[in-house]
């Protein structure tokens, strides 16, 4: 995230076809033999150095909703750090190079109401698509209670 906030992070991301993003997907899911399809549609939705800009635009702009003084900012610190009231279901693979588990320590303060936290073994980052069936034998049932 911080390193998108760096000037020109678009159009190193776009750059040599999107390598970046093959190396990404390699750390943040390490033991995943993605299919090259999968890939590939990631890099064809980002399309070129715009597209790029337009994705990373969503981790460009929390600091800078942070920082913006007035209503708005006190607001969107009261939201983003209110406790959360409805019932979650928290998934984490213990393969993720991105946010690894232990991060999630301590989440239960983090909720009023009920949280289940689950890691996945032998997965990454990529938990939908790396775990499908497990995904959903846990997602399905909870999202039905």
């Amino acid at each position: 995230m911080g390193y998108f906030q760096l000037p020109g992070a678009a159009a190193r991301l776009a750059a040599d076809d999107f390598a970046f993003v093959d190396r990404l997907w390699r750390d943040w899911s390490p033991g995943w033999d993605f299919p090259a399809e999968c890939l590939a549609g990631v890099k064809a939705t980002l399309g070129d150095e715009e597209g790029a800009s337009h994705a990373i635009g969503y981790y460009r702009s929390i600091p800078r909703s942070l920082l913006v003084p007035g209503a708005s900012a006190v607001e969107t610190w009261r939201i983003g750090f209110a406790r959360i009231s409805i019932p979650a279901l928290v998934f984490s693979g213990d393969r993720d190079g991105c946010i690894a588990s232990e991060v999630y320590s301590g989440i239960e303060g983090a909720f009023r109401s009920s949280v289940r936290f689950e890691i996945v073994r032998g997965a990454g980052h990529f938990l939908p698509l790396e775990a499908t069936d497990r995904v959903a034998d846990l997602a399905i049932p909870f999202a039905r209670s």
